[in-house]
């Protein structure tokens, strides 16, 4: 009888299916030109090579088939680190077959949402493979803080910390807060739990294709932190880091008030937000220190049967699947 673990790599090798060729992982590309080309008929090659070379402005020409065979050796690369980042973290590869699930009991309304969604998915998860593959360190690329305002919503006056800015130098973090940096409702925002909020780096491509004409500089989420290198999909609740001098714990996905709509002056920003599952995450601090901008982020320790930051937002956003 198939355990739970044996299970979830099976059905990854067969959503992936990857096919005998495909599993290896090729040395170099002249040895993945030259496998390529076995396995296609002589007459395919004699169409491919009839068309010659193709010219770049500024490179040199270079033939059809290298072309060809350069993408599909990026393309099966993907497909391969896909597969066995999702073995390697089953947590993560049930979130993979949720979405999946979700897919298909979709709506023919919400299945172009759902479809994207999935796909957003593949793109992270692979992101991230290629980053710890590489060994791209993570790391704390701005600290931004902000203090109460007075604005005006709908005909009243409310208090919001939201609007970050930049800061440079090192900053003391105490466990509530960072030094410079002050929660307006803490009721929602805020205590011991919500002392620091982060969100990553990698997001701000997105929201600029989202939101063409609206200025993204760090900090625009109303983070403390801005990331690179950390994930929803691949970051638990729970796990320990050390930035700078000071030590944190992820302890929930952040969940948006009306507030995000006032920073962008978009009654949908909440919707968007929760639609787009990048919601960051918020950390405690579990020893107080100071951190700067470019500190390096150190993964401390990790319980890896604890739940994914994107599958807690998902249980937070869907109270069906609590």
């Amino acid at each position: 009888m198939e355990t739970p673990e044996q299970r979830i790599q099976r059905v990854v090798r067969e959503e992936v299916a990857i096919t005998p060729y495909d599993s290896r992982w090729p040395e170099s590309f002249a040895q993945e030109k030259a496998f390529l080309l076995s396995c296609l008929p002589n007459e395919l090659i004699r169409r491919v090579e009839h068309f010659g070379s193709t010219a770049v402005p500024g490179l040199a020409a270079k033939p059809i088939v290298d072309i060809l065979v350069e993408g599909h050796f990026a393309e099966h690369w993907d497909r391969l680190l896909f597969r066995d980042y999702l073995i390697e973290h089953p947590r993560v590869a049930r979130e993979y077959e949720q979405l999946k699930a979700q897919l298909v009991s979709a709506s023919p309304r919400d299945r172009v949402a759902y479809t994207r969604g999935k796909t957003d998915f593949v793109v992270r998860v692979t992101e991230q493979a290629k980053r710890e593959k590489k060994g791209v360190p993570m790391k704390v690329l701005s600290i931004n803080v902000g203090l109460p305002r007075a604005v005006q919503y709908r005909g009243e006056t409310v208090m919001t910390s939201i609007f970050k800015a930049p800061v440079a130098g090192r900053v003391r973090v105490r466990r509530l807060n960072i030094e410079g940096d002050q929660q307006s409702d803490l009721t929602v925002h805020g205590g011991t739990d919500k002392a620091v909020y982060a969100y990553p780096a990698e997001h701000y491509a997105f929201w600029r294709e989202e939101l063409p004409d609206v200025a993204l500089p760090w900090g625009a989420f109303g983070e403390n932190f801005t990331t690179e290198g950390l994930l929803e999909d691949t970051l638990h609740i729970g796990d320990s880091l050390r930035i700078g001098s000071a030590e944190f714990l992820v302890t929930q996905p952040r969940m948006p008030c009306f507030k995000l709509g006032i920073r962008f002056d978009r009654p949908d920003m909440v919707k968007r937000f929760l639609r787009s599952g990048r919601p960051g995450f918020y950390l405690s601090v579990s020893q107080e220190g100071e951190v700067g901008a470019g500190d390096p982020i150190t993964l401390a320790s990790r319980d890896p049967s604890a739940m994914t930051v994107t599958e807690d937002f998902g249980r937070r956003s869907d109270p069906g699947r609590r």
